[in-house]
């Protein structure tokens, strides 16, 4: 459904059934109130006169990663040498825009940087790069944590962020602390 515009009412004429459910019904429907879905969630304007419902999302991870590859890739094991999943990652419906928060805490062994990107898939297809990253030139296990937060022009759609590692250029990057929120737009 989308808006009407509603009629102009004259005295002493009386409303159809059809004019009442879409000139009152439905236009309510479409208000903010009724388009609430989600705890969380919130109304954006995606085109005149209609709403659609965001929701804000957020991912931790506690456990250290670790990789040697200079082009941003995913991480290739657990500290403790196990294999890992890549991301972490979050899924989530997006207008145009979304801002993007990345946090970690990246330290190196063998003097290089270590850096966190966020690529995006699904509906738009962005890689990641060092003009959405954080990066660290630290060796100290306990310090450093660093985060950015990122405006993205997106497509309309379904799109699935991921955090992405690498290294400088030679060396380990170690990745712990690793937390990502989306605020699609």
């Amino acid at each position: 459904m989308a808006w009407s515009s509603p009629m102009t009412a004259v005295a002493g004429s009386v409303w159809t059934a059809a004019q009442w459910n879409t000139f009152i019904r439905d236009n309510l429907n479409e208000c903010e109130t009724s388009k609430a879905l989600t705890t969380s969630g919130y109304s954006v304007v995606t085109s005149l006169h209609r709403l659609s419902e965001r929701v804000p999302q957020v991912v931790n991870d506690a456990a250290e990663v670790v990789t040697d590859q200079t082009s941003y890739s995913d991480p290739e094991t657990l500290a403790a040498g196990s294999p890992v999943v890549p991301g972490p990652s979050i899924t989530a419906f997006t207008g145009q825009k979304a801002l993007v928060a990345i946090y970690g805490a990246p330290r190196t062994s063998g003097g290089t940087a270590a850096w966190i990107s966020v690529e995006v898939s699904g509906a738009t297809d962005i890689p990641a790069d060092d003009t959405h990253a954080i990066q660290n030139h630290v060796t100290d296990p306990d310090s450093w944590r660093s985060g950015a937060t990122f405006g993205l022009d997106l497509t309309e759609g379904l799109n699935t962020f991921t955090m992405k590692y690498r290294v400088s250029t030679s060396g380990t990057g170690h990745f712990t602390s690793r937390r990502m929120a989306v605020i699609p737009f």
